[in-house]
C-alpha cells in the first residue's frame, strides 16, 4: 500500500515536469523569432551637376564700321572664357540675317588666329596661327571654329574649367571689291557654342 502511494505522487511529478518542458519549448518556439537589429543612416549625400558657361571679352564681337572703302581692315582680340565647372568644347558660328546682307558678307574677309603677339595689324601680319579665314558670313550660317553638332568635331576648341582663348580676329574688304558693293550693309551675329567634354 506505501509503495503505491509513492508512486502515484511520482508519476503526478513526472507528468508535471513532462508539461513545464513542453511550454518552455513552446515559449522558445515563440521568442527565437525576435532577433535584436538596428538601422544605420548614412545623411548628407549631396550630388551636384556641373555647368556649361562659355563667355567672351568683349561681349562677342560687337563691330559696326561705317564707310568702308576697298582695302580697309578692322583688327581686334577676342577672349573666350570658360565661366563653368566642366570642361567643355566651343565652336563659333556666324550668320546674315537677310539675303541682301549676305551681298556685302560674302565680299568681306574674316580671319581669326590665336597666338598673335599683339592684336594689331602689324602683329596679326607677323605672329599666331590661322584657325579660320574667308567670308564672313552666310544667311544659311558656316561654321566658322569647329561644328556646333554634339560631340568632338574637327576644329573645337577645348578649354578646361576657368580657363580662357585668347584670339585676335580681323575684318577686311578686299581692294578687288567693285562698284556693286557700294552702299550696302552687312548685318552679322557671330555665335559661340559650347557643350560639355565629359561623357560626350
Amino acid at each position: 500500500m506505501s509503495d503505491q502511494r509513492t508512486e502515484k505522487p511520482r508519476r503526478h511529478a513526472i507528468l508535471s515536469l513532462v508539461l513545464v518542458a513542453v511550454s518552455l519549448l513552446g515559449l522558445t518556439a515563440v521568442t527565437t523569432g525576435a532577433l535584436f537589429t538596428d538601422t544605420a543612416v548614412a545623411g548628407g549625400n549631396q550630388f551636384v551637376t556641373g555647368t556649361v558657361k562659355i563667355g567672351t571679352t568683349p561681349t562677342l564681337l560687337p563691330v559696326t564700321v561705317s564707310a568702308m572703302a576697298p582695302g580697309d581692315e578692322l583688327v581686334g582680340p577676342v577672349q573666350v572664357d570658360n565661366t563653368g565647372t566642366l570642361e567643355e568644347r566651343y565652336s563659333m558660328t556666324a550668320k546674315t540675317d537677310d539675303a541682301a546682307s549676305d551681298l556685302l558678307a560674302g565680299q568681306l574677309v574674316y580671319t581669326v588666329k590665336t597666338g598673335v603677339s599683339t592684336c594689331t595689324s602689324a602683329g596679326f601680319d607677323a605672329t599666331g596661327s590661322v584657325l579660320y579665314t574667308g567670308p564672313l558670313a552666310s544667311t544659311a550660317g558656316i561654321n566658322i571654329l569647329g561644328d556646333p553638332a554634339q560631340g568632338q568635331q574637327n576644329g573645337d576648341r577645348v578649354l578646361a574649367a576657368g580657363a580662357h582663348d585668347g584670339l585676335c580676329m580681323r575684318i577686311a574688304l578686299p581692294k578687288s571689291t567693285g562698284n556693286a558693293y557700294q552702299n550696302q550693309t552687312a548685318n552679322v551675329t557671330v555665335t559661340i557654342n559650347a557643350e560639355q567634354t565629359a561623357n560626350n
